[in-house]
């Protein structure tokens, strides 16, 4: 829904154009925000202002990566039974059996493993999503012509398998990612990536520093 009020500007630079075969159909140039919406001057009229309000204007002034399938990984979480990764710390491999995950550190039960924040973890990657894209990286710029983490999680019943390879820090802390079926390269957040190149204590439950046993055992 479009409330619309004229009154006088400049023209401006963001400049949406649609059409239906040869039919032009959208022509407008688009402005500042303000609290009257946002300015609009359409082709028709170019001596008129408008000012759009509601959801509209953010259509408009999106980033080129917005109009993009951000979408890395989609699955439910509760289908996945196994689950590994290989990165500097060594391989771990979590499998579950019954509600309950059970963990190895380069084939050695992992110690004070928390099961909790395995499924943190499948709750991350389960509707994964690109936070950026990286047109125009080599896989040896972006780190991942040899990946510093390799993850996978397999579904149940042979239902099928998620990999994702991870290289360096992207923008800020972000890291790039692709999957191994293709060479799309993307941003993923620092959250994520933490899993996948975690050290132990990542999976594990905090050491017990407090108060002593009083000579329990």
């Amino acid at each position: 829904h479009r409330d619309l009020h004229s009154f006088p500007t400049r023209r401006s630079s963001d400049l949406v154009v649609a059409w239906k075969g040869s039919d032009k159909k959208v022509d407008e140039n688009f402005g500042k925000s303000g609290p009257a919406g946002q300015l609009v001057i359409t082709a028709d009229r170019p001596d008129a202002v408008w000012a759009a309000k509601g959801y509209s204007s953010y259509l408009y002034t999106k980033e080129p990566k917005d109009f993009r399938d951000k979408d890395i990984f989609k699955f439910d979480d509760g289908s996945a039974s196994q689950v590994t990764i290989v990165n500097s710390h060594g391989s771990f491999s979590f499998t579950k059996g019954g509600d309950k995950w059970a963990a190895t550190l380069d084939k050695k039960p992992l110690d004070r493993f928390d099961d909790g924040k395995l499924k943190d973890m499948v709750r991350a990657y389960k509707a994964l999503t690109a936070d950026d894209f990286g047109d125009g990286q080599s896989l040896a710029d972006v780190g991942l012509d040899k990946p510093e983490s390799t993850v996978t999680i397999q579904l149940k019943d042979g239902a099928g398998a998620y990999t994702l390879l991870v290289g360096k820090t992207a923008t800020g802390s972000n890291r790039w990612a692709k999957r191994p079926e293709d060479d799309t390269v993307f941003q993923i957040t620092n959250y994520s990536a933490e899993w996948a190149t975690g050290e132990v204590a990542k999976f594990q439950s905090a050491v017990d520093g407090g108060a002593g046993d009083g000579g329990k055992k």
